[in-house]
Formats: C-alpha cells, structure tokens, sequence
C-alpha cells in the first residue's frame, strides 16, 4: 500500500459523497485495509484531507507546467486545461464543498487561495501569451482579465451548490471556459480556434 493510493480512494470517495458521509472505516474496507492500518499512514479524517488537497494542488502546479510547455499556442494551452479540469473534477458533488465550507474552513482557505494565486496567475500568463501570438485581442488587460475569470469560477462554484443537478460539471467547465475564450480573440484567434473543435 502506497500513501498516494489512499490519496486517490479518499479524493474518489469525498468528492463522489462529501467528507463527513465517508467514516475511515469505510475508507478503510474500500482500500481493503484495515482501519488499523489505514491510521498507521494518516493521523486522522482532517489530516487525510490536508494531504490529499496539498497532493492535488502539487500534481496542478505539475500538469499546468507541462501543459505550458508542450501546447503549441495560448489556445492549444487553454484546450488542454479545460480538458484536464473536466476529468480530474468529473466525480465532484456539491456535497464536498459544502463539507468543506461548513467543517473544514482552514481547508477551504487554502484551496480558494491556491485558486486565487496559482490558477489565476496561469489564466494571466496564458492571456499574455495569446497576445503576442496574435490571437487574442491587444488591448486586454491580462491582470484584470484574469481576475475576472477567478471571480466568475467562484461564482459557478456557488450556483453549482444550487443547481448542480441542471447541468453536467463537464458542461459547465467547457462552456465557463468557452466563454472566457471567445471574449479574448482576436480575428486571427477566431479563424485559429475552430482548428480545436471546441464548441462541438
């Protein structure tokens, strides 16, 4: 057993029925450990989560470099993003981040500031990067732009609480994405992103 095997069942299990439903008995018997085990790797529930959520945000840091550098152009980068949010975020259910506003706020602060800092600086970078490749609009301003596109994530992330049942989280990201996309192009971006495919 490896600690980010259960990094992996405890982040399946949160995020599919919220933090508090999921016991460390049950995290237990679905590793098919037991719970004695499972104790000898993490100290408890809000430790687990702590790790897990640091976990993440250390194989985002990773896969936005990549993605960053293998992406021929600023839209290929934000193809590859979108693609990779709507997998990794595919099983999440309102209830996680109710549980994590409501029993684990210090997590919660953590995560929303890793957003606020990480994600958005990528978003600010990736703007300033369609610019000079002509794709995007000049007269943007990346650093507000991209504050923009963090404010509008937070406030899906609070009608996702209402209404996630409406819609697919797949759907919302690529629309959200799409959205932020076709505001920023410029004619020669609007040309290049129909090479993607992304509105099909």
């Amino acid at each position: 057993m490896e600690i980010s095997d259960i990094y992996i069942k405890a982040a399946e299990l949160f995020m599919r029925y919220g933090i508090k439903s999921v016991s460390m008995d049950e995290l237990s018997n679905a590793l098919g450990i037991s719970k004695r085990t499972l104790y000898e790797y993490v100290d408890n529930k809000k430790n687990l989560l702590n790790q897990m959520i640091d976990e993440k945000q250390q194989e985002d840091i990773e896969v936005f470099a990549t993605i960053r550098l293998n992406s021929q152009d600023a839209i290929d980068e934000m193809a590859q993003i979108v693609a990779y949010l709507t997998t990794t975020l595919s099983d999440l259910r309102p209830a996680f981040i109710h549980d994590l506003r409501k029993y684990y706020p210090a997590t919660w602060t953590v995560i929303k500031d890793f957003h606020n800092d990480f994600l958005r600086k990528r978003i600010e970078k990736n703007i300033e990067r369609g610019i000079s490749e002509g794709y995007y609009r000049p007269d943007l301003d990346p650093h507000l732009v991209s504050w923009m596109y963090v404010a509008a994530s937070w406030a899906i992330t609070d009608n996702v609480m209402v209404s996630f049942k409406d819609f697919s989280l797949k759907s919302i990201i690529r629309q959200h994405v799409l959205y932020h996309l076709y505001g920023l192009l410029s004619d020669k971006g609007y040309q290049h992103i129909k090479d993607f495919k992304l509105s099909e």
